[in-house]
């Protein structure tokens, strides 16, 4: 059945993510290659499947995130900043999506959410990557976005208070939480706990999202929003 096919492709990005955490500890590089190529593309088979119409940004979403883990297993300096481009593209996927979703925004409303957001996102980023070197930059715009991206989830949560907005205001704050783990593996790049969260961290928020947008998919904005002043 079409349900039963889809938890088992869950289950297997389940698995693709413990085995991808396992390869981390260890260091087994092929490991490391085969569970990062096959872990977004699980994920996209499980959403195709139990989705009632496909978002077609959310593919790229999931397309640009793909490219975003290809590139960064390359350590030169030009793939990894190609890689945050792409982590980057998916974010901007994900903020049309809640935008879209969102409809009008109350300017105030939203401002109140993100300039407290901003200034505790980077000053953490600021605080992480004060050494970082001459790349050090691009955290800062990912960081900016990042900060948009994140109040525009809790404003869209506040708005509707709908269990779809939860489960995607949730993957927000994990995917952040990954955001900043992966930061701090950078600067302590042998600490083992931190590649193990980063990658738990990471999983959990696209599941939610995943989840978050299939419930999107398969309903109408709620006439009962509150509607900015």
């Amino acid at each position: 059945m079409k349900l039963t096919k889809s938890n088992s492709i869950l289950g297997l990005f389940v698995l693709m993510s413990i085995v991808y955490a396992y390869a981390n500890i260890t260091d087994a590089t092929w490991l490391l290659y085969i569970s990062k190529i096959l872990l977004t593309p699980t994920l996209l088979i499980y959403y195709v499947l139990t989705t009632r119409k496909v978002n077609t940004l959310f593919v790229l979403a999931l397309v640009f995130i793909f490219s975003e883990n290809m590139f960064v297993l390359n350590k030169e300096p030009t793939f990894f900043i190609l890689g945050m481009g792409f982590a980057l593209l998916f974010i901007l996927m994900q903020m049309l999506i809640v935008t879209n979703r969102i409809g009008e925004i109350d300017i105030k409303k939203f401002l109140k959410i993100l300039i407290p957001f901003m200034f505790i996102f980077l000053g953490i980023l600021y605080f992480i990557f004060k050494n970082g070197g001459d790349i050090t930059w691009i955290y800062y715009v990912l960081g900016f976005i990042i900060a948009i991206y994140g109040s525009f989830s809790f404003y869209l949560y506040f708005k509707e208070k709908s269990e779809a907005a939860l489960h995607y205001l949730i993957g927000t704050i994990f995917f952040i939480l990954s955001a900043i783990v992966k930061g701090l593996n950078m600067i302590d790049d042998r600490n083992i706990y931190l590649k193990v969260f980063n990658i738990i961290f990471y999983v959990i928020s696209l599941i939610f999202i995943a989840k978050a947008i299939i419930s999107f998919d398969a309903s109408k904005k709620p006439t009962n929003a509150v509607k900015g002043d």
